[in-house]
């Protein structure tokens, strides 16, 4: 679900209505590199899991993973900008937005 949620992210969909139709638009090339057991998840599902996620501890987690990447590239890297995932707060449980 993470690397559903971080392409679709980095393809501009930011929503979790919108991760869930990139999938869906994309399954087939998908499972080429991705064990999917089932169905595409639903957006409520990306709602879900996002809501448990740590955020600070994802943004700390996901810059350290892309960094230890970016290390064992070979020649030119295009840089992305930071997107935040529309709907992963939750201010009743404090919980700030997803940021990758």
């Amino acid at each position: 679900m993470l690397t559903i949620a971080v392409m679709s992210v980095i393809c501009g969909f930011e929503k979790f209505t919108e991760m869930e139709l990139f999938a869906k638009e994309k399954e087939e090339w998908l499972r080429t590199f991705l064990t999917l057991e089932s169905e595409i998840p639903s957006h409520d599902t990306f709602g879900n899991i996002f809501s448990m996620i740590d955020a600070k501890q994802f943004q700390k987690l996901f810059l350290e993973w892309t960094q230890n990447f970016r290390q064992e590239l070979s020649g030119d890297v295009i840089a992305i900008d930071g997107k935040t995932i529309r709907g992963s707060k939750d201010g009743a449980l404090a919980k700030r937005a997803v940021h990758i």
